[in-house]
């Protein structure tokens, strides 16, 4: 009996203290909140963050944000077992009738995972829920001292101070995306 009563104590230790394999979702996720969430999605951040988690160069692609003129871009890929991470950043000025739009903007795409598990990671992150439907949602929000704040009117405010941030979590094909753009006046 001592046997069996020290083998289950072992064998109950041992499934309290085994973390749960992370699903494709959750790594993707954590690949995005790496770059884009913890910089806020600002260009020299990004690329910094980038280097320091092991993401590798990649060709950077045409502009991808229209009425924006581009001042800076690059792009990275990163492999996790079986799942093929692609990071594009960017940022430039867009001219509006109220006068020059800051627009920062970091994007990863998983080839692995769902979307309503990085919807459910996203709004987990964020504290409130998003806008949209089953193939896209969309959160608006802030920083105030470093707390998440969401935005609920047209964000004028926000981006005249720390900035209009607004993430979006989509599937395009074979491909899930997190968008994070972010919007100063």
């Amino acid at each position: 009996m001592t046997y069996l009563k020290t083998f289950l104590a072992a064998a109950a230790f041992a499934a309290v203290a085994t973390p749960a394999l992370a699903s494709d979702s959750d790594v993707a996720f954590k690949g995005f909140q790496t770059v884009c969430g913890a910089t806020a999605a600002e260009f020299p951040d990004v690329v910094k963050a980038a280097e320091g988690d092991g993401w590798k160069n990649a060709q950077v692609l045409g502009d991808s944000m229209a009425k924006v003129s581009i001042t800076d871009k690059a792009a990275r890929t990163k492999t996790i077992g079986a799942m093929n991470l692609i990071l594009s950043t960017n940022r430039g000025l867009a001219q509006t009738p109220g006068g020059a739009l800051t627009v920062s903007d970091c994007t990863v795409r998983s080839d692995q995972g769902e979307a309503a598990a990085l919807e459910a990671a996203a709004q987990g992150w964020l504290g409130f829920a998003g806008t949209g439907g089953a193939d896209r949602m969309a959160w608006h929000f802030t920083r105030d001292g470093g707390a998440i704040k969401p935005v609920t009117d047209n964000g004028d405010a926000a981006a005249a101070g720390a900035g209009l941030e607004i993430l979006t979590v989509y599937r395009s094909g074979a491909s899930l995306t997190m968008d994070l753009m972010k919007i100063r006046k």
